[in-house]
């Protein structure tokens, strides 16, 4: 079992804007790194938007620029590995230096090995989490972190 990951931010300009620049400049690399990443599986290269909207389906109605992620790795330690520990993570802390604060979602699932998830799978388990919020077939990190404290809680008593 895998564990799939979308999510989308709406940028503070057009990708073609010298504001956004220094993130759009470095996707490629950081996209590279992922590649080598242990745990890497698949990640979507193309642009999700268009393909989005080729599947006749919105991300969000949020106006603003939208740029999306979207890949699958063998564990959410690994995701969260690239996330926070690699070339990833200084983008990731830079964040509102490109991006409209509090404007992305982000929603994680179970693939089974081998699955490679389209875009009409992505939003619908964003829709998903949305509707019904997080629980064994989509979740957050948020949600992950939760559980592992109460794991780890639980078991010290």
């Amino acid at each position: 079992m895998n564990i799939a990951h979308f999510n989308y931010g709406i940028m503070i300009a057009p990708r073609d804007d010298p504001a956004v620049a220094g993130f759009v400049d470095h996707i490629d690399a950081v996209e590279a790194v992922a590649a080598r990443t242990p745990g890497y599986v698949w990640n979507m290269v193309d642009d999700i938007v268009l393909a989005a909207a080729a599947a006749d389906r919105k991300i969000t109605e949020r106006p603003g620029p939208i740029i999306c992620s979207f890949s699958v790795w063998k564990t959410v330690e690994h995701f969260e590995h690239f996330l926070h520990k690699t070339l990833h993570g200084g983008f990731l802390r830079r964040r509102g230096e490109w991006f409209v604060e509090g404007q992305s979602e982000m929603v994680l699932w179970p693939v089974a090995d081998g699955h490679i998830p389209d875009i009409e799978e992505a939003i619908d388990r964003l829709e998903q989490l949305r509707a019904e919020g997080p629980g064994q077939e989509v979740f957050t990190l948020d949600h992950v972190r939760a559980q592992r404290g109460w794991c780890d809680g639980h078991a010290s008593r």
